[in-house]
């Protein structure tokens, strides 16, 4: 497989959760241990979280046990995470999620991890019915400099990366891209999944590590 870095974003004010929620309980365990854990099950290394501030990424170092980036440009978004991850990273290529996927699994990520591998496209980004999920892709790091002129020039909206990227996208299973905004809507995707279908429970504990 060629080599793949990865980048949990965290970085969100997380104000309709009333809590952070990369650290909201699933099974036990932060939710976004679900991203880290399904990262290193396609292969992932290394992998950083975004952090809001110091002292979010403190809290995100010890209880993910990966380090932790500060976001260059808290406040404006996701995009701004997405970004920081890029430059941080600077070459190869990095898979983002964000950190509140309480479902998705690292079975999840193979058809992103294996198009990717296949090497056809430079960026491959998840979809589904709702069209490209730009929080989760691949992307390769040498963006960094075009997506930054285009963040300066005031560009906000996450699909801007879209507009500096050579990208195929894989459609995912709506049920493991599911983000949980609220507290009510993490209690619905534990109990039913995306679908209202009974959906099963994430483990107590981490396990072993169509074109555009």
């Amino acid at each position: 497989m060629t080599l793949l870095s990865g980048a949990v974003l965290c970085g969100g004010a997380s104000s309709r959760f009333g809590m952070d929620k990369a650290l909201a309980p699933v099974a036990g365990k932060p939710m976004a241990l679900r991203a880290v854990q399904a990262m290193r099950d396609v292969g992932v290394d290394p992998i950083v979280a975004i952090a809001a501030n110091e002292e979010q990424g403190a809290r995100l170092s010890q209880v993910l046990s990966v380090p932790s980036i500060v976001d260059r440009w808290p406040g404006e978004g996701p995009l701004g995470g997405l970004l920081t991850a890029l430059l941080w990273y600077r070459r190869g290529s990095v898979l983002t999620l964000p950190c509140d996927l309480p479902l998705v699994t690292g079975a999840d990520l193979e058809p992103l991890r294996a198009r990717f591998d296949a090497q056809d496209a430079p960026a491959v980004v998840a979809a589904t019915s709702a069209g490209p999920n730009c929080t989760i892709g691949i992307w390769p790091a040498g963006l960094g400099p075009a997506l930054k002129a285009r963040f300066d020039a005031g560009a906000r909206r996450l699909d801007t990366v879209l507009d500096v990227a050579d990208y195929a996208t894989v459609t995912l299973p709506e049920r493991s891209v599911e983000d949980a905004d609220t507290e009510q809507q993490l209690r619905r995707l534990l109990e039913h999944g995306s679908s209202g279908t009974s959906a099963e429970r994430p483990p107590d504990g981490p396990s072993p590590s169509p074109s555009q």
